[in-house]
């Protein structure tokens, strides 16, 4: 019985979301006690490491209240952010690979279970429809490059997440120093992949700084249709 409710999961998301045929989960229950605790930014996977694509979060908090803290922020590069508040039976899914995001401090005990389902083959994503004006996001939002373009437009608030999730410390600043280096390296990779594209030295910066665009300026495939 579990086996094939496993299967109907899988296989009514895999027709959901259009995308690569989703095979398995996996399942985290996460209790956190509040005090100010919180996770930084980050991705749930990458393609080089595992198959899972999709992560959907069920809230489990019957008394939360706007005060508790504990959002779910979204960074879905190339539009605005998004905040969720962890409110009782509240589903979430996003993308494993593609959408960067974190959990705000939290003041409250906060419960969520996290599922996770991995695909039989490594996902990849349609090119994205860009205006004319921010040609260059067409190169930086491959699905090779979506990753590094997140990390490097959301710098500062990657950093911030950093130091709210930690005390200050010989091992905070450590990572901090680490985020910065590997943000350096990201600028570099990224000028070298648009000048091979053909776009001039600014093309990077400008393109950082016409986010967040409007929905209506970018549509952005996560999973690559059958």
């Amino acid at each position: 019985m579990l086996r094939r409710a496993d299967t109907q999961l899988t296989e009514g998301l895999s027709e959901a979301i259009g995308g690569p045929r989703l095979v398995r989960q996996t399942m985290k229950i996460q209790l956190n006690a509040g005090d100010g605790a919180c996770f930084p930014y980050h991705f749930d996977s990458d393609r080089a490491v595992d198959s899972r694509i999709v992560t959907a979060i069920l809230y489990l908090n019957p008394d939360w209240r706007p005060l508790h803290g504990g959002e779910l922020q979204l960074l879905p590069c190339p539009l605005a952010p998004v905040e969720l508040e962890p409110l009782f039976d509240r589903l979430v899914l996003f993308s494993s690979v593609d959408m960067l995001h974190r959990v705000q401090p939290s003041w409250a005990t906060r419960l969520s279970l996290t599922l996770w389902f991995y695909s039989a083959d490594s996902a990849d994503a349609s090119a994205p429809r860009i205006e004319p004006e921010v040609e260059a996001l067409g190169v930086l939002l491959r699905p090779d490059l979506r990753h590094l373009f997140a990390r490097y437009a959301y710098s500062r608030e990657w950093a911030v997440s950093i130091e709210q999730s930690h005390e200050p410390s010989p091992e905070r600043q450590h990572a901090l120093d680490t985020q910065k280096h590997d943000v350096d390296r990201i600028e570099v990779a990224l000028q070298k992949k648009l000048a091979a594209a053909g776009f001039d030295a600014d093309a990077l910066l400008d393109a950082k700084r016409s986010l967040p665009l409007l929905p209506e300026q970018s549509t952005v495939r996560y999973f690559q249709p059958h």
